[in-house]
């Protein structure tokens, strides 16, 4: 579905009644600035480096003393938008959310008109293929009747998805806004199985009581996002079945862990014998629910070594503005029959 009123042109018109033919008759007709239009007033005062146009348009100070300092410094930080070898392609405003969570921000208005930046070869409209985006840009509009820029998101696809960066200082904030853009752009090249592990940081302990060792992964919104386009890509699946199965089943509403536990000890991997929980640094504290896979056994010089997986559900944070205010997530496995307790501990990217 398309958001039309974005796109169409809209009137103010004033009418006045004429007696003596008896009807109305137009005396003023005042054009509304459609959202769409308002981009294109603003993309053309900046090609034409019209400063006045641009104030016309352009709402928040911080975007508008960027503009005025040097427009052409301000173009040069879109350079796509505007290179002589692509073209603009106005996407559905009704699916803005979707879009701003495919390149991973926040539209803080809920308004405004993405533009996808193509080549000029490519086919279609507003359901344009990902292979041959160049960028996105989305322009932010306030919630005024005659709307004003107040914000640009632009990304471009060659940016290498910080998603992906696999040696860094903090851990991802679980969220359903990343860049899905940028990860399908390097899963092309790379492969979903590479995607798939990249996204996946192991915590691990070692050597907790009969524990040989924890392991656990927090699987975010983006791990499932990812690992649904892998089990796609394993099947010959189209990827839209994966996005579809993604949108259905993820939400925040729950937090999701893997947990692999490998001990000697028979017991240590019983989850009769275990209750999960999972804390913050605001000092709330959750009780987790456990879905167990078949034990796995191995011979190791002799011993038994025992392995299993355990699935970790918590009703923890349930909304991207919880998830905003905690900085460390601890996950922690607790023994029931002997005193031990092993801590994982997830420090957030602030």
């Amino acid at each position: 579905m398309v958001d039309l009123e974005a796109y169409l042109r809209r009137f103010i018109v004033t009418y006045r009644w004429d007696p003596t033919i008896r009807t109305f008759t137009e005396t003023e007709r005042i054009e509304v600035m459609h959202d769409f239009a308002v981009v294109n007033h603003f993309l053309g005062a900046l090609i034409e480096n019209d400063e006045d146009a641009l104030s016309h348009v352009a709402i928040d100070s911080v975007l508008y003393d960027r503009l005025t300092q040097s427009i052409s410094g301000f173009k040069s930080s879109l350079p796509l938008l505007f290179a002589p070898d692509s073209r603009l392609v106005p996407l559905s405003a009704y699916d803005l959310d979707g879009w701003a969570k495919s390149i991973g921000v926040r539209i803080a208005s809920g308004r405004g008109i993405p533009l996808a930046v193509v080549t000029q070869e490519a086919s279609g409209g507003m359901f344009i293929d990902d292979e041959d985006d160049l960028a996105l840009a989305l322009f932010e509009l306030d919630h005024e009747k005659d709307a004003k820029i107040t914000d640009i998101h632009y990304y471009e696809i060659a940016t290498f998805p910080q998603e992906l960066v696999t040696e860094r200082e903090f851990d991802l904030r679980p969220s359903l806004y990343f860049n899905k853009l940028g990860i399908r752009a390097r899963a092309r090249e790379l492969g979903w199985a590479e995607i798939n592990s990249r996204v996946k940081p192991v915590k691990s302990v070692l050597n907790v009581s009969d524990w040989i060792s924890v392991d656990a992964i927090l699987r975010s919104p983006l791990v499932r996002w990812v690992e649904y386009h892998y089990r796609s890509d394993l099947n010959f699946e189209p990827l839209s079945q994966a996005e579809l199965l993604y949108q259905r089943n993820v939400t925040l509403a729950t937090t999701p862990f893997l947990l692999a536990l490998r001990s000697m000890s028979h017991a240590a991997v019983q989850p009769d014998n275990i209750r999960v929980f999972l804390a913050d640094d605001r000092g709330n504290r959750w009780e987790g629910t456990i879905r167990p896979d078949p034990i796995e056994e191995q011979q190791v010089f002799g011993a038994t070594v025992y392995s299993r997986i355990l699935w970790l559900d918590f009703t923890g944070p349930s909304s991207e503005e919880e998830w905003d205010q905690i900085n460390t997530l601890t996950l922690h496995v607790v023994r029931q029959d002997r005193f031990a307790r092993a801590d994982l501990t997830w420090s957030i990217a602030p």
